[in-house]
Order: structure tokens, then C-alpha cells, then sequence
């Protein structure tokens, strides 16, 4: 009599096409994951980057309740406008960076009677959607 070698059902291996839709699967699961983290990353940057941009306008009232204007630069919030004479700081040169570490655009308008803060967004250039939009504040 011949015994034959019969191999269980539950031991034999996986077919390629098994392996394929499950590479497949962890793929779009892996896309979707992975596309919710790094949007997660650009609104924590943007959110950042008004947090930053209401800090300098907070400043720039400081700035102007001392010493009765607008400042020229935002760079007059660290070291003083030109000429100002008993300067006290209102403000850190960390704060004057947007959420993506490049310095906001402030202009001053109305011949100085209010002022405009500008961040050019993740791209640093003009226009664009989403992350890259700008966001500006004006003030007073």
C-alpha cells in the first residue's frame, strides 16, 4: 500500500494575486493615512502663522502706545525706529517669521496711519491655494 503525501489546505502558501490585493489594499490605506498627516502638518503651519501674525499686530499697538506711531519697519519692533530715543522692546526677532521661517511683508498705508502684514504662504511667492495662499492682517 502507497501513502500518498497530501499536503493540508491551511499550509500551503499565499497565491500572488492574494499578495497583490493585499498590497494594494495597505497602499490605499498607507495614501489615505498619509494624506491626512501631511494636511495635518500644513494647517498646524498656517495656524502657527496667524498665531505669529496677531503677535506682531499685538506689538505693533505696544509699539505705538509708547511712542504715539506706527513703526516704520517691523524691525523698528527690535531695535527702535531711527532717532528714538529711550527705545524699550516689543517684540523678539522670532516672532517677525512666519510659519514657514521666512520674515512677514509689513507695509505701512494711509500715509502711516495703518499698516498691512503679509505672509506669503508655504511657496513664498505671490498667489497660489491652500498652504501656499497668502494671509495678511491690517491694523489698526
Amino acid at each position: 500500500m502507497k501513502i500518498k503525501n497530501v499536503k493540508n489546505r491551511s499550509e500551503r502558501g499565499l497565491t500572488l494575486i492574494e499578495i497583490m490585493v493585499v498590497l494594494i489594499i495597505l497602499t490605499l490605506i498607507m495614501g489615505f493615512i498619509g494624506s491626512k498627516l501631511f494636511g495635518a502638518a500644513e494647517r498646524a503651519k498656517r495656524d502657527l502663522n496667524r498665531l505669529r501674525m496677531t503677535d506682531v499686530k499685538n506689538a505693533i499697538s505696544e509699539y505705538q502706545l509708547r511712542y504715539n506711531s506706527i513703526p516704520p519697519t517691523l524691525d523698528a519692533l527690535v531695535n527702535g525706529a531711527p532717532g528714538l530715543a529711550g527705545f524699550q522692546r516689543v517684540a523678539n526677532p522670532e516672532q517677525l517669521v512666519d510659519g514657514w521661517g521666512r520674515p512677514f511683508i509689513f507695509r505701512t498705508e494711509n500715509n502711516g496711519l495703518s499698516y498691512k502684514i503679509i505672509s506669503l504662504g508655504a511657496d513664498g511667492m505671490e498667489g497660489g491655494s491652500e498652504a501656499n495662499s497668502d494671509d495678511s492682517l491690517t491694523g489698526p
